[in-house]
């Protein structure tokens, strides 16, 4: 899809994407890897998802025109809880397209569900996330799916921040994206939202985080950023 320069201006104006080159952000990495460089930047839209309803109705759009333009077919719609839960509500009143949601941590009191919402075995599923850093959690919900008789069509992000921006596949699901980080940091400078040098610092940083985890669980680095 051709890079959508509106949507990326409400990215930037509604906060969705922030800088601080001095002290940085913890990602969900540094839980595992404390002494790992910390980023320069911060994607965020779990508020303004919540707190801009202009800004959800409009990313509701354009998430309803990817889709489209992609083709998939599907019966049922699922968020990756839970920041861009509002999105997907948003989405699934849009296009009267029932949704469901994973218990990545199921109950065990209740029905003991893993999935939130009504759905039948052997219909499809598009699951929707925020970002993808290293596709981790959305291959955690294709297994529950999946185990539990659900076909996943597609995953489908806003952004992409991954290392690897030109993987188009969780796993061997279809992976559909609405930006890609690089595309997005080189309008933040072209808009002179960051400096040329913050900008190196920041389109440099993915690969730098890959680089420190290989280093440090080899083993398990494909998994872990």
């Amino acid at each position: 899809m051709r890079f959508n320069t509106q949507m990326a201006e409400q990215l930037i104006h509604n906060h969705a994407i922030m800088f601080d080159p001095d002290r940085g952000w913890a990602l969900n990495t540094h839980k595992r890897y404390p002494r790992a460089p910390r980023s320069p930047f911060y994607i965020d839209l779990r508020a303004p998802l919540r707190s801009r309803p202009r800004f959800r109705r409009n990313t509701a759009r354009y998430m309803e025109q990817l889709i489209e333009e992609s083709g998939v077919f599907f019966h049922c719609i699922s968020d990756a809880p839970q920041a861009v839960t509002p999105l997907v509500v948003a989405l699934s009143d849009m296009t009267d397209v029932p949704m469901i949601s994973p218990r990545l941590a199921a109950k065990g009191h209740g029905l003991g569900n893993e999935i939130d919402g009504f759905y039948e075995v052997g219909q499809s599923v598009i699951v929707i996330d925020d970002l993808r850093t290293s596709g981790r959690t959305l291959e955690e919900i294709i297994a529950l799916y999946r185990r539990n008789g659900l076909m996943v069509s597609a995953c489908l992000t806003l952004i992409d921040r991954a290392a690897n921006e030109d993987n188009p596949r969780i796993g061997d699901v279809p992976y559909i994206t609405g930006f890609r980080w690089s595309e997005l940091l080189y309008f933040c400078r072209d808009r002179q939202v960051v400096t040329h040098e913050l900008y190196d610092r920041c389109i440099r940083y993915p690969a730098e985080l890959r680089a420190y985890v290989d280093a440090h669980e080899p083993i398990h680095a494909a998994s872990s950023v």
